[in-house]
C-alpha cells in the first residue's frame, strides 16, 4: 500500500508540479520589476512549463531520493519502481537479481530488468533504465529478443513469444548457454506466451548467435533494435 502512494513516479509528478508553481512564481517577479508587465500571464506559463519539462529530462529522470532511501530487499526496490507491476519470476545471483515481471499492457506484457546491491543497499532503477526496460531489444521474425547487461560478463538472454499450436521452440546460441523456458500464460484461442531465458557469466562479442527453431539470428548486427543506454541502476557513490 505504501509503494501505491510513494513511488518513484508519483514523487516525480509531485516534483514537477512544485517547480512549475516556482518557475511561474519567480518569472512573474521578473516580469513585474524587470519586464514591466510586458509578458502576458499566459506566456509565463507556457514557458514555466517547457523549463519544467527540461529540468524533468536532465534532472528528475535520475534517482535522487537514493540517498534517503534504504532497499534493503529487491522486491522493495521493485515495487518503488514499478508499484502497478508484479513479480513473476527472479534469477537471483550474487548481489545482483534479475526480474521477469507482468505489466497491466496487452502487447509485449512481460519485461525484464535487473537490480544490483551495493554497500548493503538494492539500488532503484533510474527512468531512462525503467524506460527501456534497460535492455537492448529486437525482433526476429515473431520472436521478441531481449538482452539485459549489468556488465560486460553478466548478462541475461530473453526469447519471448506466442505459441499458436501450443508448443514451445527450442532456443541455443553460439556458446552453449543453457536455456530456461517455461509458460507464462494459460492455454487460450490466443495460444500460449513462452519465455526462454539463459543467465551468461562470460563476455559475448558481435558475433553471438542465437538460434531460435532452427533459425539463425545475430541480435548485435541487427541495426534496427534498441541501442543500450543506461543500463546500471544508478549510484551515487
Amino acid at each position: 500500500m505504501f509503494f501505491n502512494i510513494i513511488n518513484y513516479n508519483s514523487l516525480r509528478e509531485m516534483a514537477t508540479i512544485l517547480i512549475c508553481l516556482i518557475l511561474a512564481f519567480i518569472l512573474v517577479l521578473i516580469n513585474n520589476n524587470i519586464f514591466r508587465k510586458k509578458i502576458k500571464g499566459i506566456d509565463l506559463a507556457v514557458i514555466a512549463y517547457i523549463m519544467t519539462l527540461i529540468i524533468d529530462f536532465f534532472f528528475l529522470g535520475f534517482p535522487y531520493e537514493q540517498k534517503l532511501l534504504k532497499f534493503t530487499n529487491f522486491e522493495d526496490a521493485f515495487k518503488y519502481n514499478f508499484p502497478k507491476e508484479s513479480i513473476y519470476k527472479t534469477f537471483e545471483g550474487d548481489n545482483y537479481v534479475y526480474i521477469l515481471y507482468k505489466t497491466k499492457r496487452r502487447e509485449a506484457p512481460y519485461h525484464l530488468v535487473h537490480y544490483v546491491k551495493k554497500n548493503n543497499r538494492w539500488l532503484i532503477l533510474d527512468s531512462y533504465s525503467a524506460e527501456s526496460d534497460q535492455c537492448r531489444t529486437t525482433i526476429f521474425k515473431n520472436y521478441m529478443v531481449k538482452i539485459n547487461k549489468i556488465d560486460d560478463s553478466n548478462l541475461a538472454v530473453l526469447v519471448s513469444y506466442t505459441a499458436h499450436d501450443n508448443r514451445s521452440v527450442k532456443v541455443e546460441d553460439s556458446i552453449g548457454s543453457k536455456f530456461q523456458t517455461f509458460p507464462i500464460s494459460e492455454n487460450s484461442s490466443d495460444g500460449i506466451d513462452y519465455v526462454s531465458i539463459a543467465l551468461i557469466k562470460k563476455k559475448i562479442d558481435d558475433d553471438y548467435v542465437l538460434t531460435i527453431d532452427g533459425h539463425e539470428y545475430i541480435p548485435f548486427k541487427d541495426k534496427n533494435g534498441d541501442r543500450f543506454l543506461r543500463f546500471l541502476p544508478f549510484d551515487f557513490n
